[in-house]
């Protein structure tokens, strides 16, 4: 049996926004390689977020999920500001979370 066939597995948990796109582009063929079929990248805050959606919507093994990072969830402003507007997100098509 050949195992490289028989894999698919997902990473559901890179922030591929804090990488250069060749960066960016290396990484998915690694994972490719080593059977990786999906790559879930999530944002830590609006942001970011956003970015990983942009990421998301060039790459079709990618998606994203919004998020505020709890280091950062308690702060008000950010909690009551900004979360209001992670729905909004979800209408883009590589868009699969939001936490």
């Amino acid at each position: 049996m050949d195992m490289k066939m028989e894999k698919k597995l997902t990473n559901i948990h890179t922030h591929m926004e804090q990488y250069t796109a060749e960066e960016f582009d290396l990484a998915l063929n690694h994972a490719d390689i080593a059977g990786v079929k999906r790559v879930f990248t999530s944002g830590l805050d609006l942001q970011t977020s956003r970015a990983e959606v942009e990421i998301a919507s060039g790459h079709e093994q990618v998606l994203a999920a919004a998020g505020i990072h709890p280091w950062i969830a308690a702060d008000v402003f950010i909690r009551d500001i900004f979360r209001p507007q992670f729905p909004s997100l979800k209408s883009q098509k590589q868009m699969d979370a939001i936490r």
